[in-house]
């Protein structure tokens, strides 16, 4: 990638090549042609008449010199720094295109995090592993480390992800007990020979994703840092930094000294540059692995944004009879329906189903509902197959409590937790089919309960289907119901989750870190919100069923400081949030657990841990907003905004700041409405989120 700059304020003209400077001088432009540009020849632009002969590729030209930094992002966006991925997809082939092809010794097809299967590695913890090639493009001065791990069960000893250390150089990462030593560094030649950060990392059963990143700062001091499904949990500096000498293989689920990994692995990248946290969280989220896509499987997906459509692709229409469109749960109005009290209400497809399962086949319901209105004998969310008491239909329904299964008494699975209090709630119903006729019921991502369908399934498709209302019988449904999915195929636990996970308007909680240890009586505490509020409700208890509560409070902002007098050390303390707007009250974040060790009495300042930056509030905003951001470290901090062009708006920090917590306004006078980014960096940390300025 070849660019150029100009400052006409300064006279100076700079040359990049592959995002690095290589020229600059003093140069004085007087006679700018009004002629058109040309790309690929010259045009009577005072220049000697010629052709270029090769090939050119996104030219983008800027009213504006580009920073130095601006230039190496953009250079970093457009080519590609991966040198090893492997999506574990059947097999273990290197598909960044450097023919880092991984061979397999044991080590068995599985599930993913997608719960499909053969597309991850399972391995044995005894002699499993995969070898690839020694190849220079593993090791680099800087590095990214990604990869996604599932364990059943926390063993002692060293179980490595990775290894690739011999004779005291290069690195490895493993787990050990209920930690990570998610980078351990060698180079044989320095003092102290190796650096070994270390992070807890003990949930069991679910898919986490692990980033790492390495910075060679010198000869002899680097950076690491880990980051967990997205966010930055760790840095470290050491007075190391690692070496690379050729010959070894490279090691997956095993170490040369014969130590091996336990679990799952799956997607598994390694990237010759830094990334920054919002190329981490994007990592976190891609999902283009997923290669037998969703919409295979959806054959129905109702999300009444203003009709009753089926957008899956299958033609499932509906046909509305006297629901009204209504605010869904981010407050966004005609995006849900609303069946009301004491009207005849529902929605009727035009046709029994296209390609809804049939007999006895496993399939999935997934919907957004809002309601306060308990029915004994149940109210429909979704219902289909004959018009019949046999058990040739099939519903998806909720009394007080979830149920699944065959219609008019033959067998339905109910829940036990109570999802008629008036509160957005995400439930699904998941039938997996086969003789063992398991339903599952979830309630915000959460399984809720589990059975036996008593009666087979023997789904026909005959009647039309309904929502809101029994194809026979007059208990309808009332309350608010949104993005109705339904899927031919049982979704996972990790699947129900992620959709749950990807749709809530549960707010995100920042600090205290749950299972984190503070050293104040009176925190700062802080959540995420992607959603527009207003108000949250916070409420913190001493136990984490929240029977003894301390406080529940109604917040107009997304941190409050705990005052004086509340909290007492040597006791756990569990906190939640949940937002409301103007789509109503949303569901509760999860559970976050912390306790109190003053261990300094004339020092109880509340230093931050960890590196973050904080959704703007409120978002949208006109015409000011706030943002908050925390940094662990003294240093050099820069907060700027920039517009969708990359031209930067604004800058609100630019000086050196101690570690704290700070919060900055942003006035946008002057500007125009529209989808605005800030960055923050404070050192090599980078951070950024969009806001949107709405007039």
């Amino acid at each position: 990638m070849v660019t150029a700059t100009y400052n006409a304020g300064t006279s100076i003209a700079k040359v990049y090549v592959d995002g690095e400077l290589v020229a600059s001088g003093s140069v004085t432009y007087n006679n700018f042609s009004p002629y058109p540009i040309s790309i690929g020849e010259t045009y009577q632009n005072n220049c000697v008449a010629g052709n270029m002969d090769g090939a050119v590729d996104e030219v983008k030209i800027y009213d504006r010199a580009l920073s130095n930094e601006e230039i190496q992002s953009e250079y970093n966006l457009s080519h590609s720094s991966m040198v090893l991925f492997l999506p574990f997809n059947g097999n273990a082939n290197d598909e960044s295109g450097n023919n880092n092809n991984g061979t397999v010794s044991g080590a068995s097809l599985t599930q993913d995090r997608f719960g499909l299967n053969g597309r991850a590695y399972q391995f044995d913890g005894i002699d499993d592993f995969i070898s690839i090639a020694d190849n220079p493009n593993l090791f680099s001065d800087e590095l990214t480390i990604s990869w996604w791990y599932k364990m059943t069960e926390i063993l002692s000893g060293e179980r490595v992800v990775i290894g690739w250390v011999d004779g005291g150089h290069r690195y490895q990462q493993f787990f050990n007990g209920g930690q990570i030593s998610y980078l351990n560094g060698y180079n044989v030649g320095q003092p102290g020979m190796y650096f070994n950060p270390i992070y807890g990392l003990n949930e069991l059963n679910i898919w986490k994703n692990v980033v790492v990143t390495y910075e060679k700062l010198s000869e002899t001091t680097s950076t690491t840092s880990i980051y967990v499904d997205g966010e930055l949990k760790q840095s470290d500096n050491h007075t190391l930094a690692m070496d690379y000498v050729p010959g070894i293989d490279f090691f997956i689920g095993k170490n040369h000294n014969g130590n091996f990994f336990q679990g799952s692995l799956d997607d598994m990248r390694i990237f010759n540059r830094l990334l920054n946290g919002t190329e981490i969280l994007e990592l976190y989220h891609d999902s283009t692995t997923y290669f037998p896509p969703a919409i295979d499987s959806l054959v129905a997906y109702f999300p009444f944004n203003g009709n009753v459509n089926d957008e899956s692709g299958n033609m499932n229409n509906g046909v509305n009879h006297n629901a009204s469109f209504a605010m869904d749960r981010y407050g966004i109005d005609n995006s849900s329906l609303f069946f009301a009290i004491g009207v005849e209400s529902y929605v009727e497809g035009i046709n029994p189903g296209n390609n809804l399962p049939v007999g006895n086949s496993p399939r999935t319901f997934s919907a957004w509902i809002n309601t306060g209105v308990y029915n004994q004998y149940g109210s429909n969310i979704f219902h289909y197959g004959t018009q019949q008491a046999a058990p040739t239909n099939f519903h998806f329904l909720i009394t007080d409590v979830l149920g699944l299964g065959n219609g008019y008494g033959f067998g339905v699975v109910y829940g036990n937790q109570n999802a008629t209090d008036g509160i957005w709630h995400f439930v699904a119903g998941v039938y997996e089919g086969g003789t063992e006729r398991i339903a599952k019921l979830y309630v915000d991502g959460k399984l809720d309960a589990s059975g036996t369908i008593s009666t087979e399934p023997n789904t026909i498709l005959g009647t039309n289907w309904r929502m809101g209302k029994f194809m026979e019988g007059s208990t309808n449904f009332q309350g608010y119901l949104d993005e109705v999915r339904v899927y031919n195929v049982g979704l996972t636990e990790q699947e129900v989750w992620d959709s749950y996970k990807s749709t809530t308007t549960a707010p995100t909680l920042l600090f205290p870190a749950n299972n984190s240890t503070i050293n104040t009586l009176t925190p700062v505490i802080d959540w995420d919100s992607t959603v527009t509020s207003i108000y949250y409700r916070y409420v913190i208890s001493v136990d984490s069923e929240f029977t003894t509560v301390i406080a529940d409070l109604n917040l107009y902002s997304s941190s409050y400081q705990i005052p004086s007098g509340l909290l007492q050390e040597n006791t756990n303390y569990f906190w939640k949030v949940r937002t409301v707007n103007d789509g109503g009250v949303g569901p509760w974040s999860e559970v976050s657990k912390f306790d109190i060790s003053i261990t300094s009495v004339e020092d109880e300042k509340q230093i931050p841990k960890e590196f973050s930056l904080m959704q703007n509030y409120p978002n949208p905003f006109n015409p000011s907003t706030n943002i908050k951001f925390r940094i662990p470290d003294f240093g050099f901090v820069s907060l700027k905004v920039y517009d969708v062009l990359g031209n930067e708006v604004a800058t609100l920090v630019n000086e050196d700041k101690t570690a704290g917590s700070y919060e900055v306004k942003f006035d946008a006078a002057g500007l125009s409405s529209g989808i605005y980014f800030y960055k923050l960096q404070a050192g090599s940390l980078v951070d950024s989120k969009k806001m949107i300025l709405l007039r």
